[in-house]
């Protein structure tokens, strides 16, 4: 085995860790796709080698961050672990956070995001945060209490950037809620022994999960979803083993 090898195994490695609590960033996650984690289910589609490359070099370019920061004058605390417990669920809530930097007196969260290609230019064109990025710094301003949150934007290709601030709010407290009770409802999928049901739909032609496809000049369009899920031939076994077009469960033709 050669050093690259090497080093991808290992990589491979962290990405096999058992699973003992809720992530931030699985609050918006298809319950099934979650689920089939915590049954610790291998993924039948593995991660490539080149995603977990793309991500460290995501991770290189956040930790320049707080040097920056501490260069304009704020206090910065990087990677701070939060661990959080609600009567409702029977496991805890485990997060990360990018940076947590003083404000005004105040702790504030800031989660970093790089990307590049369509990922940061529907950014740009919207002026919006991604719901599932959205989602997660409203998990960490109440997991930490935080008066305030924030979404920085990093295009890896163009250094385009962008900010967005959220401050702690009715709005986000029911956010907060509704997202508790998704983590309430694996808990139950998994204490009742049952397979929840698929949040998303896939387009399959001939065994295969594909983006989409055309018939009788009409196009079928998955959800992105299902084409980038790890249990994705574990999730649509029943209709991958049929040849035939189909948009979910519907044969198509």
């Amino acid at each position: 085995m050669d050093i690259l090898d090497r080093i991808e195994q290992a990589m491979m490695a962290e990405e096999r860790r058992e699973k003992t609590a809720h992530f931030p960033s699985e609050c918006t996650a298809c319950i099934r796709q979650v689920w089939y984690k915590w049954q610790g289910n291998a993924a039948s589609d593995p991660i490539e080698p080149a995603s977990l490359w793309r991500m460290g070099i995501g991770n290189a370019i956040h930790s320049i961050l707080p040097e920056y920061m501490k260069a304009a004058g704020f206090a910065v605390e990087e990677e701070k672990s939060i661990l959080f417990e609600h009567p409702r669920l029977t496991k805890p809530i485990s997060g990360r956070m990018d940076i947590i930097f003083k404000e005004n007196g105040s702790w504030e969260v800031l989660e970093v995001k790089s990307t590049y290609g369509r990922g940061i230019r529907s950014i740009r064109e919207s002026g919006a945060p991604r719901q599932e990025h959205y989602d997660q710094l409203v998990m960490y301003i109440h997991m930490g209490d935080f008066k305030r949150g924030h979404i920085l934007y990093l295009g890896r290709d163009d250094a385009y950037r962008t900010m967005f601030h959220f401050g702690k709010s009715e709005e986000t407290a029911h956010r907060f809620n509704n997202l508790l009770n998704r983590f309430a409802m694996i808990e139950h999928y998994l204490k009742e022994e049952k397979v929840p049901p698929r949040e998303f739909t896939a387009t399959i032609r001939d065994g295969e999960i594909v983006p989409k496809f055309q018939h009788n000049r009409q196009e079928y369009k998955g959800e992105w979803q299902c084409n980038y899920c790890r249990h994705a031939k574990h999730c649509w076994a029943n209709v991958l083993a049929q040849m035939g077009k189909f948009m979910g469960e519907e044969r198509i033709a």
